[in-house]
């Protein structure tokens, strides 16, 4: 059973998301150079609770569309990033 204070913290992180994750664009999802996948940035948004779990390592996520780089990591933390250069 979830508790309040995590279900509360899962919104506010969702909302956070949401306003910063450019709507419908296809993004990669890295946890390793091996292990990861494709999805839209509204798929992510509304899945990242179930994507990044304590129990895996740092992830990155990036869209070949716009400048946004995401970090996740193990500590629960989202980090937002823009790259300097991208085509």
């Amino acid at each position: 059973m979830m508790s309040c204070a995590f279900m509360i913290r899962r919104r506010i992180a969702t909302l956070w998301l949401r306003a910063r994750v450019p709507g419908n664009r296809q993004v990669v999802v890295v946890f390793e150079e091996d292990d990861c996948f494709l999805c839209s940035s509204v798929f992510l948004v509304e899945n990242w609770s179930d994507i990044f779990v304590p129990s895996r390592d740092d992830a990155m996520v990036y869209s070949n569309d716009t400048p946004l780089i995401l970090f996740y990591c193990h500590e629960k933390a989202f980090e937002l990033g823009q790259r300097m250069a991208y085509d």
